[in-house]
């Protein structure tokens, strides 16, 4: 299906709006901050913490696409299967709008915030982990230590405390919303070792 211009223009220029939004967000929520509950306050705080850690992955020092299609989607390419087009999906589409929705429905549907939390958590994870085996930093390693995880740590926190959740109902949430990334990791290795295995074949009938 062919893309309509703002889609393409958002393929594009969606890093940019988040380097743009996470500053402002941080800014916004400085100046608005005794007009605000704690818990509306801590939910809309992820929105920056998410868009200071898309700046660290794709604008500065960026890199990020390369390390995951080579380092953890094991691929020959910088730039697939972890396309630009999937990566707009994911970020966009996936992290903007998951974190309007869990804000919009954290009263009726709390749940959603706790696979919100758990999505991050399972983000960080992968950026700590890579950083801890190969012993350097990635794309996104930074603020998954700083602001993705304790943001996620203390909104599942929170949630219990509060008795909005039942500990066993929030870790369940949670790991539902964690499941999302290694899902997504492991279609997008299979993408990418049916293409390596494509590739070999076309050699071997070129000889």
């Amino acid at each position: 299906m062919e893309l309509v211009p703002a889609q393409r223009a958002l393929q594009r220029r969606w890093p940019q709006l988040a380097a743009l939004g996470g500053p402002l967000g941080v800014l916004g929520l400085l100046m608005g901050r005794r007009r605000l509950d704690r818990e509306l306050a801590l939910l809309l705080a992820g929105v920056p913490v998410l868009m200071l850690h898309q700046i660290e992955e794709w604008v500065w020092p960026d890199g990020f696409m390369a390390w995951m299609n080579r380092e953890v989607l094991r691929s020959s390419s910088d730039t697939g299967p972890l396309t630009a087009a999937r990566a707009c999906a994911v970020n966009v589409y996936g992290g903007w709008g998951m974190s309007a929705l869990a804000i919009a429905g954290r009263r009726r549907a709390p749940a959603l915030v706790a696979a919100l939390a758990g999505s991050h958590l399972a983000n960080a994870a992968l950026h700590l982990g890579y950083a801890l085996r190969r012993g350097r930093w990635n794309p996104g390693a930074i603020t998954a230590a700083l602001l993705l995880a304790p943001w996620s740590a203390l909104v599942l926190a929170r949630q219990t405390r509060s008795g909005q959740l039942r500990p066993r109902a929030a870790l369940t949430a949670g790991a539902l919303g964690a499941t999302t990334l290694p899902a997504l990791i492991g279609r997008m290795r299979r993408e990418s070792a049916a293409a390596a295995r494509r590739g070999r074949r076309r050699r071997r009938l070129a000889r």
